[in-house]
């Protein structure tokens, strides 16, 4: 039996654990604050929040589970001294593992969608499966498409929990001025955490090259060299700045200046300065560094959310 440190390491903890935390978040702070204020609006019952969660990390950890169980000789070379899948469990015990998580997973779905009356969870979660599986066995050695999929599955992972409580709720609320409000704010944070998470995905690309390249992967860095990939992540990046100005506007708009101030200091000045780092780096700890930066400027982001329900 493995250590529980190593099953948490298998299943990477911090990271579904941060997923879980922003879906609290776009909750709490953004989705029930709003919906509060319509009447009596029935939204998702908190059981069935739970489970949307539980279903959430669940899918998480699969897919983490099931790439390392077919990146075993892509980490024999990138990350060794990590390595679970092909050292200290094989492949099939690990394709077991990651089976039995989004199978439970799925469950977790289908008890969502009874609990709301909807079948757009079990929708939502059969395709995030689905994807998933063909990630990790097609879709990450492949051209770009692998990083747009978790870029796409990141961002609707935060749409997700709006999407189910609109559901919930929709005789009540249609039409409310409060729900184009709400809706403004989770498709910001949609596009935010989406366009962050492709810029990553290229920079652990970027880290992760030798390997990539000896295993037949088709990764930016791999494809068109490590100059061009930076300056896809720079102009990512900037994008990422130009929206977040134009989002200010609207924040000021509406008078909500501590959460300009917020941005400002958490997320600007810091992608500023990833910008200004990317474009020096070279060595793969240098580019670890940078990824964990977007993880960093990602966290600040998400807490804008808490910042807005003070401020609101």
């Amino acid at each position: 039996m493995l250590p529980v440190f190593t099953v948490f390491r298998l299943i990477r903890l911090p990271n579904v654990a941060i997923i879980a935390a922003t879906l609290v978040l776009v909750r709490y702070c953004v989705v029930i604050p709003v919906l509060g204020q319509i009447g009596n609006g029935q939204v998702m019952s908190t059981t069935a929040f739970i489970f949307a969660i539980l279903a959430t990390v669940l899918i998480a950890a699969g897919g983490y589970v099931l790439n390392d169980c077919y990146d075993i000789e892509i980490d024999r070379i990138n990350h060794p001294q990590k390595q679970i899948i092909g050292n200290l469990l094989s492949r099939t015990e690990g394709i077991v593992i990651a089976s039995a998580l989004l199978s439970l997973a799925s469950i977790m779905g289908l008890t969502v969608g009874i609990m709301i009356r909807s079948v757009f969870p079990v929708l939502v979660y059969t395709v995030a499966i689905f994807v998933c599986w063909w990630y990790a066995k097609r879709l990450k050695r492949s051209f770009l498409w692998g990083n747009l999929a978790v870029a796409c599955m990141t961002g609707c992972t935060i749409g997700m929990i709006w999407l189910f409580d609109y559901l919930a709720a929709a005789r009540q609320i249609k039409g409310s001025e409060s729900v184009a409000f709400v809706t403004t704010i989770i498709v910001a944070v949609m596009i935010f955490a989406a366009l962050l998470n492709l810029a990553r995905e290229i920079v652990k690309d970027l880290e992760d090259m030798k390997g990539d390249a000896q295993n037949a992967c088709k990764s930016l860095p791999v494809v068109t060299g490590t100059l061009t990939a930076k300056r896809v992540v720079i102009s990512i990046t900037s994008l990422t700045l130009l929206l977040i100005v134009v989002s200010q506007v609207w924040l000021c708009n509406r008078n909500l200046l501590t959460v300009i101030w917020w941005l400002m200091i958490a997320v600007e000045l810091p992608l500023l300065w990833f910008i200004f780092s990317i474009y020096k780096a070279q060595s793969v700890t240098e580019y670890h560094k940078m990824s964990a930066l977007l993880r960093f400027i990602m966290l600040g982001g998400m807490l804008a959310m808490v910042v807005l329900y003070v401020n609101s």
